[in-house]
């Protein structure tokens, strides 16, 4: 059976579908790491660059893309990359100015968010733009920055106050998706977003999601190791050492230790990526568990591969866990322009010392978006909503303890009760931010329970 959505498959074949605990604790523990296999036991997912073929003999499923196709063909210079990635920009967002020429576009004044916005204002004269802000929390506002740039797309912007739920609302979260994923808060300004998109008739809602994945904002830490492995010169090893000071304010001791690890790193045959493990709050069972079931098959590594470009997939593959926004039955379609495959695709042939051109952090996008207003494009803060999170935790501690003690995470040894009592019991202010771990697993927990009826 091929359906388009679990409840679909619910609806048709009636059986209950057991969780498939293992795989839920390998996506507890390798956070964002997902493969065809579901956290449904019997329910695999057909992945972004996958076809299926029906025939009467069965189903074939076999790769119709690869990354690698375009990370193992780069551009050699930075003007070459700017005008690919400025191509890419104009045919995605005049493609969808042409599909949808109302858009709803959530900005937040950052770079990516900007990007998308005024790249569709070119094409467009009736995108909305709509921004949310933390009340009482100057680090979460950043109105006057999406000021700049409603300005600079002549559009009109809706301002919203960003506020947590209360305990029990976000409970009864829509876990659509076959697999635990993070939007127990963000559940309600997802609710937001669809009654704006219904109300001003915007058949899509627009966002910046995905550009730190695409412009592959962890390219420093690759940077020197990527250009020593394409055979650069000296002097271009010793410009590479001065944009990563600019970009990471580093020591020049940093410096050093940094050069002699990537210079071992060199000599030494590459790897099978080792996605990151998050171990907090998880059993000793689960946490000893060194790499994932069943890896992503876009992980499956090329021998000449460079390191950055490894490294650069995988965050591709974290993004996609929150592609859906909204479940498939709601009037408004949720998109992230900036993980489509033509900018995909021009971002994977850049190597990540170009992203650190001249000691900025994602050069390259910043120059290929001439559409930008200054104020955005030479911007390197960015605000956060974290302490709307923290007073979250703080407020609901005691509730979050018994919801996650007293459930299914726990029944199955995977969530470690002791060290979640630990943790909430303590008094506030919190101090870390290991809240938010806590909150995912909250997430997770909702999602066992909804599916499960």
């Amino acid at each position: 059976m091929v359906a388009s959505d679990i409840e679909l498959l619910r609806l048709y074949d009636r059986r209950p579908l057991d969780i498939d605990w293992t795989e839920v604790g390998d996506e507890l523990l390798f956070i964002n790491h997902f493969s065809s296999q579901t956290g449904l036991t019997g329910v695999y997912e057909l992945l972004a660059g996958e076809e299926m073929i029906v025939t009467a003999q069965g189903l074939v499923t076999k790769a119709a893309w690869s990354p690698w196709d375009h990370a193992m063909s780069p551009v050699e210079t930075v003007d070459e990359a700017v005008d690919r990635l400025e191509s890419a920009f104009t045919l995605v967002h005049r493609t969808l100015a042409a599909k949808y020429p109302r858009p709803l576009i959530t900005v937040s004044g950052g770079l990516d968010s900007s990007i998308v916005a005024t790249q569709i204002a070119q094409f467009t004269k009736d995108a909305r733009l709509l921004t949310f802000y933390t009340d009482g929390d100057p680090f979460g506002d950043e109105r006057a920055f999406a000021t700049i740039v409603a300005r600079a797309c002549n559009a009109s912007l809706t301002e919203i106050p960003y506020r947590a739920p209360d305990f029990q609302t976000s409970c009864r979260s829509d876990m659509f998706l076959p697999r635990p994923t993070y939007r127990t808060i963000a559940g309600l300004i997802n609710a937001r977003l669809l009654d704006h998109g219904y109300l001003g008739g915007h058949g899509t809602v627009l966002g910046g999601f995905g550009g730190d994945n695409s412009f592959c904002g962890m390219a420093p830490p690759y940077a020197l190791g990527d250009l020593l492995q394409a055979g650069t010169s000296i002097a271009g090893s010793w410009k590479m050492l001065g944009d990563l000071k600019r970009i990471t304010s580093a020591s020049y001791m940093d410096l050093v230790r940094y050069v002699a690890r990537t210079l071992r790193e060199r000599f030494q045959p590459a790897k099978t990526y080792a996605w990151p493990r998050e171990p907090i709050f998880l059993t000793r069972q689960v946490a000893e568990r060194t790499a994932p079931r069943k890896l992503h098959p876009w992980l499956d590594t090329p021998s000449r591969a460079l390191r950055g470009s490894t490294a650069h997939i995988a965050v591709i593959i974290r993004a996609h866990n929150y592609l859906e926004r909204f479940p498939r039955s709601a009037s408004t379609v949720g998109l992230s322009p900036l993980l489509m495959a033509p900018i995909v695709e021009a971002c994977l042939s850049i190597p990540s010392w170009m992203w650190c051109d001249g000691g900025i952090d994602r050069s390259i996008a910043r120059q290929a978006a001439s559409t930008l207003p200054r104020e955005i494009a030479e911007r390197r803060s960015k605000g956060s909503p974290l302490q709307m999170h923290a007073r979250y935790f703080e407020t609901y501690r005691h509730d979050l303890k018994a919801f996650l003690i007293e459930g299914m995470l726990v029944q199955n040894q995977i969530v470690d009760a002791n060290a979640v009592t630990r943790y909430c019991d303590r008094e506030p202010p919190v101090r870390d931010l290991d809240y938010l771990r806590l909150l995912e697993l909250v997430d997770a927990e909702i999602w066992c329970r909804y599916q499960r009826g």
